[in-house]
């Protein structure tokens, strides 16, 4: 819960103001301490600025630290203070003692406020050429945090030709901490830094004498280095080949980097070789650290596996997984397992696999039956072995073990087709203990595919078409193929099977994936048995596996980076940095937040912030292309399955020139009973109609379930563009949510949200008729709920809403109904409507509650203190939310300020916080006054605790924070 307005013990702070200007220099040095303590723990303690400026005065150097750390946390929300603080830091930067001098820089540099930028100009311009090293490191540093404050004061003063002097520095630990700051700056100014031959032999020479850290800075600089010729790259690997040994395992992945990069270019191949083995121990030996360190080094290993296979294919058994090894571990093992296969120990390594087959783990479990199945398709040569594995795991019967089994022989029968049928034998003998979605389409599959060969196929299929309703997707859509492929193979043993899938695919069933393949079968068939012979029984491409093995310009990328953050996510390095410098969070002379009016914070936006670009993720390795020939669908079991495109239907006609197969439309059930507190509405003007639409060509027909969100504007175009349901324009801000799927609303299809237009709020309304016959008779009531909203005119649509036709209407709401708090975040509502009766439904307003939001939310600060401490932590809702990238900090109260979300108050963060801001807002028609605590950790993320003024659901809590989410969210 958050403890930043939590009440403090009576006198506390009082107590500590006056201990804080004792004389007693042990009385302020515990005054001090006690500060520090309540600052750590997240209690604001700036009330005590002033006082503990003043201990700055003291000689005692732990108290300065003390005094120091504080001003750091604090400056950026009290910057006038700040200010009083220069004179004893441009002080201290002259101390005679070189630990007092560096603290002093080092803090200067870390306030970033603008005042003070211009006081460490001079100070740190003489500590670049102190005459202690350990000062000299410290400016090293400074200077690289200054050019992120000021890049331009940094070129004017000539910092950068003392940073470029620091190089030849005769302390090994200054030249480290200059290239550190040289490498850093030259992210963002390209040219800065360049090595050359003799900086190179420069930096060779401090690598000896450094400390661990300051040798893998000095690595990381010469990683980047081309040398010139074969001698300069025989050098540069011998002098670094020592660092393999180091303890410290971010040495010698530096090393190691070094050497990958210049071994191509050593002056024979003998000596790249000799040099490359010498990687081999070092490696390994990382084996024996943490989990986490062995997980980057086993990712470092298949980086480096991937273009010298030769150097670990003798130490195959050291990858073996241990039982104690992480998750995470074992996987990245048994990858570098398959990678490692070949002759010589794949009969070792699949009996490893075997074993781990029978852990306790069943994700591990299945990772090895799916690493015995990727051998079989990488390695001919042991794809017998594997199979015969993996019949003895089948048979075992074990719960998992069976159906996993089942998928992977599923792609080795696509891959070998013909080569096992003993197999499928034992498959039908052991169907009864396959339960799981993915290994039970696996085994329809290979029924289908197997139909000549299985004597009791129909029996089998027969069974399982019983609970075809009852399936998942992935399960009906394969039981549909297979039976298919039965006729065509079997002739009128599987006519009545297949007759039974598709009718019930396409006349009762209401998905449309399911619905539409159950139509193009249908009407292939209708062109005859040999036409559709021809299409689905045609040979398809072989399943295969490449063992892990990257393109080129992708492996040369990760073993520049080696241990870095790509490497671990096997990505270029390209894709994880921003193109533009961080923004830099600065406050002005006179910019103290915490005293700004709301009107003061509201700044000019200047465009959206620069983001980096998400790769995409590549397609099943397995599986393939899902056609319409009987591939296993990839839709997950309770996923929507993707929207299929529009033409296939019509493509399917041009082809074949098959008629159209009648819809069916669903069959009405019994009217609900009414209920009983549904509030009666008059019918005064009506809505404002949008538009009508024909649904038909979208796949509608029969009660189809269209996706649970669809963008209102987009929904109409999709037949005629043959594109998917998806607008990156208005995907936020038109979108709908469903809140009436076809099978309940019983062919009636709808989709509402809530709407703010111009101070007015609407409920936007689409109704999607997929019956045959029309509708008529539209009459909607509320019910009570927590906002007191109700429709201030009557439902208004076209009478009648025509068969396979959508309509949307804007209904305006009003306040002032019957207020039931317990309703939550919830509107229910009932439509009526002929001839499907009285249809019940719930609108969540979830993450849509700024549509209520009024326009006199705001409470100033001493209020919002009060109101703070008055609420109780129970009622509070902490929630982590995502934000879209933002420079500025006012650019963040101006989004929520225009969201009618509005700013209180700003502090400093704690635990590596930017910073923490206070907003408040109310929500019409209950009244409720919400409090918002938003603890910033970085541009991207952040921590959103809400708390309500007075009693309020918990669910209405709940559903502000996700509002708050929303808001930050959005990029517009």
């Amino acid at each position: 819960m958050s403890k930043a307005f939590t009440n403090a013990k009576k006198g506390e702070l009082y107590e500590l103001k006056a201990e804080l200007n004792s004389q007693s220099n042990s009385t302020r040095k515990e005054a001090v301490r006690k500060t520090i303590a309540a600052m750590t723990i997240g209690r604001d303690v700036s009330g005590l600025f002033t006082d503990v400026l003043n201990c700055m005065q003291s000689p005692n150097i732990e108290i300065k630290k003390l005094v120091y750390l504080y001003i750091v946390n604090y400056a950026h929300t009290k910057p006038d203070l700040a200010i009083l603080a220069v004179n004893s830091f441009v002080r201290d930067s002259a101390d005679p003692n070189p630990l007092l001098r560096a603290l002093a820089i080092r803090t200067m540099a870390c306030i970033r406020v603008d005042k003070i930028v211009e006081y460490l100009l001079e100070p740190l311009q003489r500590t670049l050429h102190d005459q202690d090293p350990y000062v000299r490191k410290t400016a090293a540093v400074c200077v690289a945090k200054l050019h992120a404050m000021n890049p331009e004061l940094v070129q004017d003063q000539g910092m950068l030709d003392s940073l470029l002097d620091l190089l030849t520095d005769g302390n090994p630990m200054v030249v480290s901490n200059a290239v550190a700051s040289l490498m850093d700056i030259a992210e963002y100014r390209p040219g800065v830094f360049k090595i050359d031959s003799p900086l190179v032999m420069k930096l060779l020479h401090a690598l000896n004498e450094c400390n661990e850290w300051g040798q893998v800075l000095l690595l990381d600089a010469l990683a980047e280095y081309n040398p010139r010729n074969h001698d300069e790259a025989d050098a540069i690997v011998e002098r670094v080949t020592s660092r393999l040994q180091h303890a410290n395992g971010a040495v010698v992945l530096a090393a190691t980097r070094i050497v990958i990069a210049n071994a191509e270019k050593l002056s024979s191949d003998e000596k790249r070789v000799h040099s490359l083995k010498k990687l081999t121990a070092p490696l390994i030996s990382l084996l024996s650290a943490n989990g986490e360190f062995q997980y980057v080094a086993l990712r470092s290993i298949r980086v480096i596996n991937q273009k010298y296979s030769f150097l670990f294919q003798n130490d195959v058994r050291v990858f073996f997984c241990k039982y104690n090894d992480p998750l995470y571990v074992k996987f990245e093992k048994v990858e570098l397992l398959i990678a490692l296969l070949d002759e010589s120990n794949s009969s070792m390594v699949l009996q490893e696999m075997n074993e781990y087959a029978s852990e306790v783990d069943m994700d591990f479990v299945k990772k090895s039956i799916d690493g015995i199945g990727r051998i079989a398709l990488a390695t001919e040569a042991s794809a017998d072995k594997c199979v015969e594995l993996l019949v003895a795991l089948l048979k075992a019967g074990h719960e998992g073990v069976t159906d996993q089994s089942v998928v992977v022989l599923k792609n080795i029968f696509r891959s070998y087709p013909q080569r096992y049928l003993n197999v499928v034998n034992v498959i039908c003998e052991n169907c009864e203990s396959i339960g799981e979605p993915d290994a039970k389409a696996s085994m329809i599959w290979i029924f289908g595919e197997y139909a000549e060969h299985i004597p009791q196929v129909v029996e089998l299929l027969g069974e399982l078409m019983e609970g075809f309703s009852t399936e998942p997707l992935s399960v009906q859509l394969q039981l549909l193929s297979s039976t298919v492929k039965v006729y065509l193979a079997r002739g009128d043993e599987g006519k009545r099977l297949v007759e039974s899938a598709l009718r019930l695919s396409t006349k009762e069933t209401y998905n449309m994936d399911l619905r539409d393949r159950g139509y193009a079968f249908s009407r292939l068939l209708a062109c005859g048995d040999e036409v559709a012979r021809k299409v689905i029984m045609n040979e398809r491409p072989a399943v295969s596996d490449n063992r892990g093995e990257m393109n080129a310009d992708l492996q040369e990328d990760l073993s520049r980076n080696m241990g870095k953050m790509s490497s671990l996510l096997m990505r270029k390095s390209a894709s994880l940095r921003s193109p533009t410098a961080p923004p830099v969070l600065t406050v002005g002379d006179n910019d103290n937040l915490l005293s700004m009016s709301n009107d003061d914070l509201l700044m000019i936006d200047d465009g959206p912030s620069d983001a980096t670009q998400a790769l995409e993720n590549g397609s099943n390795q397995f599986l393939g292309t899902d056609d319409l020939i009987g591939a296993l669908p990839s839709v997950a079991n309770g996923s929507q399955p993707p929207r299929k495109d529009t033409k296939a239907g019509n493509l399917l006609d041009e082809l074949f020139g098959a008629p159209a197969a009648p819809a069916m439309a669903p069959a009405r059930a019994q009217p609900l009973p009414p209920v009983d507190d549904i509030l009666s509405l008059p019918s005064t003007q009506p809505q404002k109609k949008t538009h009508d639409t024909d649904i038909s060509a979208l796949g509608v027909d029969g009660g189809g379930e269209p996706a649970d969100s669809i963008p209102s504007t987009q929904r109409n175009s999709l037949s005629a563009a043959g594109l998917s349901a998806e607008s990156p324009e208005d995907n936020n801000k038109n979108q709908l949510t469903k809140v009436l799927g076809a099978e309940k609303g019983k062919g009636l299809i709808i989709f509402a949200e809530l709407r703010r237009i111009d101070d007015s709020l609407f409920l936007e309304m689409e109704f999607q008729n997929t019956l045959q016959v029309p509708m008529g008779g539209f009459a909607a009531q509320f019910n009570k709920n927590a906002f007191g909203i109700v429709p201030s005119s009557a439902l208004s649509l076209s009478e009648p809403l025509k068969a396979l036709k959508s309509e949307v209407v804007m209904v305006p709401l009003k306040f002032g109904g019957a207020v039931d708090l317990e309703k939550g975040a919830m509107l229910q509502l009932a439509i009526k409507c002929e001839p499907c009766g009285v249809l019940y439904m719930i609108y969540d307003v979830g993450k849509h509650l700024d549509a209520l939001f009024s326009a006199d939310g705001g409470v100033a600060k001493q209020e919002f203190l009060q109101l703070w401490g008055q609420t109780l932590d129970q009622s509070e809702v902490l929630r982590p939310v995502s934000m879209a990238p933002f420079r500025e900090d006012q650019e963040l109260f101006q989004k929520l300020h225009n969201a009618k979300v509005f700013f209180t108050a700003k502090r400093g963060g704690q635990g590596g916080a930017l910073f923490v801001a206070y907003f408040a807002a109310r929500v019409e028609g209950v009244q409720t006054q919400f409090l918002i605590e938003l603890t910033v950790n970085s541009r991207t993320a952040a921590k959103c605790a809400v708390r309500p003024v007075g009693n309020c659901p918990q669910a209405l809590v709940a559903s502000m924070a996700m509002t708050v989410e929303k808001i930050l969210t959005d990029s517009g």
